[in-house]
């Protein structure tokens, strides 16, 4: 097969590092702007797509074999059966959290769905799956734009028709930038590329940068597949796997890769320097499905951690945590790779049982798909097997002292009648000094339609599973007996309100098919609201004390749009009344507050940045 000419780099420095037990290679390339496109004017009319129903994807036929041997041979070993606890059992149960916005946030996905969001400081929601975006106003859930992927990316100029076509979308926002990052995948074999667009401002309605980079950069016959990304301050990094041309993740898999790209070029529309770091082993043997830690609270200046266990193992406690220690153009950057052993194993689960029907859902292995950072604390999620009840089960682990020190605790959240697979995490604020997270999740049982939940945790405790979306009938999209279910879900913290995240997945719709959910949890913990020492706006509220509608009076100087949002006395969040475009001048706000209890309640406007400008202090009688 010809291979396609390598236009996209402009230079080419291969290193091979060789440490006791550490080996990798890097290599530096420069890729051109390909072009750009404004997503608004993307006319997509008919959003035609063609989804094949009998096979799964390019890469899996050898991999679905081996990998249903896997799963037959632990629901064999590990059947289904009741316990003592129908859920782990804590000795302090936490408040659960609240659902405080949700919505369908597209309709008409591809198998797999593979749905991922992020949503901006002015309450924009994008949703991007298999294989559209859409743009969606986070205060209503009105969808404001959507498009094909394809049609989205067309400057990158793929345009052969028996391999043009995207997949594997994620995004991601940079509250810093206040800009958003979107990456794809083209074809696989020698036509695999990346796709990465930058938006040039805070609209992701409006202009994208888009770059191309070809899979197989080496001629090594290798494609590159599963993106998962994260950012830095100044650096966007993502992950991914090197495959072998027509071959099985046994045969063909090559070795995981880090990508790693200065953020201000993408977003100027510069030409990308880049480095890739490959051929990442340790002790001998490769590192696969590299995982990137997310952010917590801020976005950090450091440069990232990853995380990556032994996907297909039965039961394995090792966990590696991987540290890329020093910025693109540092000469002292190399990768660190520390082995922890976990208190508890994990292993490849069985697939989702649900109702109605013998057919089931792809529960996939039991790689890490979900990860975040706070201070020096790692905090992470994969599907793994219940040894106890046989059920596929969330398994959560916690990393501390990641930076001197570090060790693993683990713990399986599990219910019996329930399978749960495609966890997320994020970092939901800090309660009396001590970090609460986020854990959301796909579940389905031989009772249960499938859905999504969402539980809290802090410090080893747990709350009651929270209920986001109920499934309305099984999903049957396949003809054969296992559906595809995932193979991932989305999470996000709220930058403006700690203690508050979006979340998206997926639940079964009334037509069998695919729900694609969007949605945002509040934390019933007080953690902290937006500090604000004087006030920035003038204003006043009346009547106050109030019984049920109140107002408040303020003067802007210039016109902003401004977030409002309520809290109580202990800054515990109440809800987010809305998002709004206020004149320069005089302007007033009045709200309904009947339906809450007699206290006081603090309500604060902040600007498109987080700022806090506005507080005042009402009396409910």
């Amino acid at each position: 097969m010809r291979k396609p000419i390598l236009s996209f780099i402009a230079c080419l420095l291969c290193t091979y590092v060789l440490h006791a037990q550490v080996q990798y290679t890097t290599t530096s390339l420069q890729c051109p702007l390909s072009g750009t496109v404004r997503l608004q004017n993307c006319n997509d009319t008919f959003l035609a797509q063609v989804r094949n129903l009998e096979i799964h994807e390019p890469d899996e036929s050898a991999e679905y074999e081996a990998l249903m041997r896997i799963k037959v041979a632990q629901q064999k070993k590990y059947p289904y059966k009741t316990t003592a606890h129908k859920v782990l059992k804590t000795t302090a149960p936490l408040a659960a959290p609240t659902v405080s916005m949700s919505f369908v946030a597209d309709s008409n996905s591809g198998t797999p769905p593979d749905n991922y969001l992020c949503v901006s400081k002015n309450n924009t929601c994008v949703s991007v799956m298999n294989s559209f975006i859409s743009v969606l106003d986070g205060n209503t859930g009105i969808m404001t734009k959507r498009t094909g992927l394809k049609t989205m990316s067309l400057p990158v100029g793929l345009n052969n028709i028996m391999n043009d076509y995207r997949y594997d979308p994620k995004i991601i926002y940079d509250p810093i930038e206040d800009k958003f990052i979107c990456i794809m995948l083209n074809g696989v074999n020698a036509a695999n590329y990346i796709v990465i667009g930058f938006s040039q401002t805070n609209d992701p309605k409006g202009n994208w940068n888009f770059y191309k980079f070809y899979g197989d950069y080496k001629g090594d016959t290798t494609w590159f597949d599963y993106p998962a990304i994260t950012i830095s301050k100044s650096e966007f990094y993502f992950t991914g796997n090197k495959l072998g041309f027509n071959t099985s993740w046994q045969a063909g898999f090559k070795n995981s890769v880090i990508y790693q790209i200065k953020k201000a070029e993408g977003y100027a529309g510069q030409p990308l320097n880049y480095k890739i770091w490959d051929s990442i082993y340790y002790q001998g043997k490769p590192i696969r499905n590299l995982h990137p830690v997310k952010n917590g609270s801020a976005i950090a200046a450091e440069t990232p951690y990853f995380l990556s266990n032994r996907n297909f193992a039965t039961q394995n406690d090792t966990v590696f945590l991987i540290r890329l220690t020093d910025t693109l153009n540092s000469a002292n950057a190399n990768i660190q790779i520390n082995p922890l052993k976990s208190n508890l194993a994990y292993g490849v689960a069985a697939d989702g049982r649900q109702k109605d029907t013998a057919y089931t859902l792809a529960t996939n292995d039991a790689r890490i798909l979900g990860a975040f950072k706070e201070g020096d604390e790692i905090q992470f999620v994969n599907t793994s097997i219940n040894p106890s009840n046989g059920a596929a089960s969330i398994y959560h682990g916690t990393i501390q002292q990641v930076s001197s020190n570090p060790s693993l605790q683990a713990q399986l959240l599990s219910i019996d009648s329930l399978d749960m697979a495609y966890p997320n995490i994020s970092y939901f604020g800090v309660n009396n000094g001590t970090i609460v997270s986020v854990i959301n999740c796909n579940y389905s049982g031989p009772r249960t339609f499938a859905g999504m939940h969402a539980i809290i945790s802090k410090a080893g405790q747990y709350s009651d599973w929270t209920n986001i979306k109920k499934g309305d009938s099984n999903i049957v999209v396949l003809s054969a007996k296992q559906q595809r279910w995932g193979d991932y879900t989305g999470s996000q913290m709220d930058w403006n309100f700690p203690g508050n995240a979006w979340v998206i997945g997926i639940f079964g719709n009334a037509k069998r098919g695919y729900g694609n959910y969007m949605a945002r949890l509040s934390s019933p913990y007080n953690v902290g609201i937006p500090s604000l020492t004087e006030k920035k706006i003038k204003s006043i509220s009346y009547p106050n004390p109030c019984y049920q509608f109140t107002a408040i009076d303020f003067t802007l100087k210039t016109a902003a749009v401004l977030n409002f949002d309520l809290y109580n006395a202990t800054g515990q969040y109440i809800g987010h009344l809305l998002t709004q475009f206020c004149e320069e001048g005089e302007n007033r706000l009045q709200f309904n507050i009947g339906y809450l209890s007699t206290g006081v309640y603090r309500l604060i406007a902040t600007d498109v940045h987080g700022a806090p400008l506005i507080q005042e202090s009402i009396i409910k009688q």
